[in-house]
């Protein structure tokens, strides 16, 4: 007896119920290799068009159901695009907070000079967030001036937080130190950062 020819419905049907099978199969047999930074990219890059494409087949499942009917294409159609609808959900709401903190990052990183705020007895400061993690301050606080430098970092929570690796003018013993400087609440011509006394308000020197 010869096998039914499988309409275009119905294989789009399966290939939509079956992709996110795949792209388990897929993170199971490459989880050695998951230390390998372009090994994760690339394997992100074919699990995201498996998903994406076994949803659009999904959808193009139950639609051409008007042509091929339900039967081989309902089930799995219905199934197929609900189970890549959570999935697409899912990394949605994983890549959309880490790509959210990227740019306020990007744009925290700059050259900075103090306006107004908080900070209790500081006249002046300037303050260099470079790219590559580094930061200086050069301030003056209760008339006195201090200089230091180190590394920065920037959290989930929007938050800049600053390890002291050296001390041009200050008090040596900070070296080591590591600070909380504020949550930023906006970074675009000014920063503006939350702390524990308030509000500090920065331009940002071009």
């Amino acid at each position: 007896m010869a096998r039914r020819k499988q309409s275009l419905g119905e294989q789009a049907a399966r290939f939509s119920l079956y992709a996110p099978f795949a792209v388990i199969a897929i993170r199971v047999l490459t989880y050695g290799n998951s230390g390998e930074f372009d090994v994760l990219i690339s394997i992100f890059v074919v699990n995201s068009l498996l998903i994406v494409t076994g949803f659009s087949l999904g959808i193009f499942a139950l639609i051409s159901m008007r042509w091929y009917g339900r039967k081989g294409i309902l089930v799995r159609g219905v199934l197929g695009t609900l189970f890549n609808a959570i999935v697409i959900a899912a990394i949605l709401a994983i890549l959309l907070p880490v790509m959210l903190t990227a740019r306020v990052k990007a744009r925290v990183a700059g050259h900075w000079q103090y306006r107004s705020g908080a900070v209790g007895g500081m006249s002046r400061a300037d303050v260099q967030f470079y790219p590559g993690g580094k930061f200086h301050i050069s301030a003056v606080v209760s008339g006195k001036s201090v200089s230091f430098g180190g590394d920065w970092e920037f959290t989930d929570s929007r938050e800049i937080g600053v390890t002291i690796d050296e001390v041009e003018t200050g008090n040596p013993a900070t070296v080591g130190q590591k600070m909380l400087l504020g949550t930023v609440e906006e970074a675009d011509d000014h920063l503006v950062l939350k702390t524990e006394t308030g509000s500090e308000f920065y331009d940002r020197v071009p």
